[in-house]
C-alpha cells in the first residue's frame, strides 16, 4: 500500500503551481471543519470542491439528512 503522505508530497513537488496541499487532511481536522453543518437547518446543499482522500466526504455524509444534497 502506498503511503498517502508520500503521494501528496510527490504530487506537490511535480505540480506545485496547482497543488493545494503537501499532506492529506486527517479525520480530526475534517470533523472540526464540518461541525458547523450541524447548526444549519435543512434541506442543505453542500459542495465539496476538489475531493481528496475522502475524510471530508465521510464526515459530510455522516451528517446528511434525507433532503440534503451533497455535490462532489
Amino acid at each position: 500500500m502506498t503511503n498517502p503522505n508520500w503521494v501528496f508530497l510527490q504530487e506537490f513537488i511535480q505540480s506545485f503551481h496547482t497543488t493545494g496541499a503537501i499532506a492529506p487532511s486527517g479525520r480530526a481536522l475534517a470533523r472540526r471543519m464540518v461541525a458547523p453543518l450541524d447548526r444549519l437547518s435543512g434541506p442543505r446543499r453542500i459542495l465539496e470542491a476538489g475531493p481528496g482522500t475522502g475524510v471530508f466526504s465521510s464526515e459530510v455524509v455522516s451528517r446528511l439528512g434525507p433532503e440534503d444534497e451533497f455535490i462532489l
